[in-house]
């Protein structure tokens, strides 16, 4: 496997990656009752133009990218500066992100959680 199929492999692992926090974060939502819950179809709208990441500039994904960290489900690298769109994605991270996640949408009214973090009860409406 030659380095350019590595960073190809890693740039659509992260992509996949990504497209899997998404979709996590805007799964439920549309259905949510809360009155000010995220609309799948427009969830991205409200993210910034303009990005704290010095490094996504011209990425593929640099609009998701920039959609998760209005929504502070990725907060990049370091000081926070960057987000290195090529690196690999450790199991770690994608715990963080799912986490992230979670508490989002327990936020937004679709899901409860208990004191531990675990899940809870389902909301009546959406039994």
């Amino acid at each position: 496997m030659t380095l350019v199929d590595r960073t190809l492999r890693r740039q659509l692992t992260a992509a996949m990656a990504l497209a899997m926090a998404l979709a996590l974060l805007l799964s439920g939502t549309a259905l949510a009752q809360t009155p000010d819950a995220v609309n799948v179809d427009d969830a991205c709208d409200n993210a910034p133009e303009e990005s704290d990441f010095t490094d996504i500039e011209g990425n593929t994904f640099e609009d998701l990218i920039k959609c998760l960290a209005f929504y502070e489900i990725t907060q990049g690298t370091g000081d926070g500066s960057t987000y290195e769109p090529l690196a690999g994605v450790r199991r770690w991270n994608m715990a963080v992100f799912i986490h992230r996640v979670a508490m989002f949408a327990e936020d937004q009214g679709v899901i409860d959680l208990d004191s531990t973090g675990h899940l809870g009860e389902r909301r009546a409406s959406q039994q």
